[in-house]
């Protein structure tokens, strides 16, 4: 989907390397997806100076794998199919790559990749 792809490319990804970048669904669409309309990228915070959450992990999402069923989620919430939609002014979670920045879990190491569903 093109729509994922044209959002991010509207916003300086490599400029931005301390704050914490999402794809933001702002919009229901009635027909093809607008970047910057229907879906934009947005910094949510980050304070990289903060320990992990307690069992948890600081991650530095490295890929992120955007299916063409989530054009099916870019729905009101009174439309019913098998998966939820997205919800207004919320990050996209999505399938991807990640390295390991921060742990405190003694199983998943510092500076090991994972892949995982869903990342926020």
């Amino acid at each position: 989907m093109n729509i994922f792809r044209e959002a991010l490319s509207t916003t300086d990804i490599m400029s931005s390397q301390t704050k914490n970048l999402a794809l933001i669904y702002k919009k229901h669409p009635t027909s093809v997806p607008v970047a910057g309309e229907h879906l934009a990228v947005g910094d949510v915070g980050f304070d990289s100076s903060a320990p992990p959450p307690k069992g948890g992990l600081v991650l530095e999402h490295l890929y992120a794998s955007f299916d063409p069923y989530m054009r099916g989620r870019m729905r009101s919430p009174e439309i019913k199919t098998y998966s939820p939609p997205f919800e207004l002014n919320k990050r996209i979670l999505s399938h991807g790559i990640a390295c390991v920045l921060k742990s405190d879990a003694e199983e998943l190491p510092r500076r090991r990749h994972y892949c995982q569903a869903p990342f926020p």
